[in-house]
């Protein structure tokens, strides 16, 4: 969570300075960005890593990690050959077009990265509090 934070501060910080001119909205395509988060989320789970600490926990000599790294390569290989054939279909199901939260909601990407902030602040307290129970 911290990591989509600080990643909306420094672009959108990148974007206000005119440090980047603009940012390249892919289209939303409903059908597979949910059908891939569902695989991505089943896959994290099995292993109990997201990418980055899996990357981390592999170079430290985590077998489990590099079976999810190797995993991780090999289901990208197998979209990059099944994509093809899935590309169009999926594309034709529900896409939306390029849009973005503020162009659904109105509110300024300042205000979704305000209230991001806000809600880091907020969590961590009550997850370090959460995590120094003792387990029963």
């Amino acid at each position: 969570f911290t990591a989509v934070v600080v990643g909306a501060i420094g672009v959108n910080g990148m974007l206000a300075l005119g440090l980047i001119a603009r940012l390249l909205v892919k289209p939303a395509v409903l059908v597979g960005v949910a059908l891939g988060g569902l695989l991505f989320g089943i896959g994290m789970t099995g292993v109990g890593y997201c990418p980055g600490t899996g990357i981390a926990a592999a170079a430290q000599g985590s077998r489990s990690a590099w079976f999810a790294f190797l995993g991780g390569l090999f289901g990208a290989a197998v979209f990059a050959e099944v994509f093809p054939a899935v590309d169009r279909p999926l594309y034709a199901m529900v896409d939306i077009g390029t849009v973005t939260l503020r162009d659904v909601t109105g509110v300024p990407a300042r205000g979704f990265v305000a209230g991001q902030v806000v809600a880091a602040a907020v969590a961590r307290p009550l997850i370090q509090r959460y995590e120094s129970k003792p387990v029963a």
